[in-house]
């Protein structure tokens, strides 16, 4: 399996916990999933700005020079 079959595949588990209304160990546990690897990966997606406030620093620098 490629990684970004492997990251599709746990953004799918990710979606389907939230729905779920179990403890992120409630549903590990309950579909055999390392629990570890669960726990770092969707922390790891709430810390990336999975909420879309991630501007690239790319942007930034083009507003900053465009202003001064």
């Amino acid at each position: 399996m490629s990684s970004k079959e492997k990251r599709d595949q746990m953004l799918s588990m990710i979606a389907d916990w939230q729905q779920s209304g179990m403890s992120k160990k409630q549903y590990c546990d309950s579909r055999g999933i390392n629990e570890a690897k669960f726990y770092w990966f969707s922390r790891s997606r709430e810390q990336d700005g999975a909420s879309g406030s991630f501007t690239p620093i790319d942007k930034l620098m083009q507003d900053h020079k465009s202003t001064n």
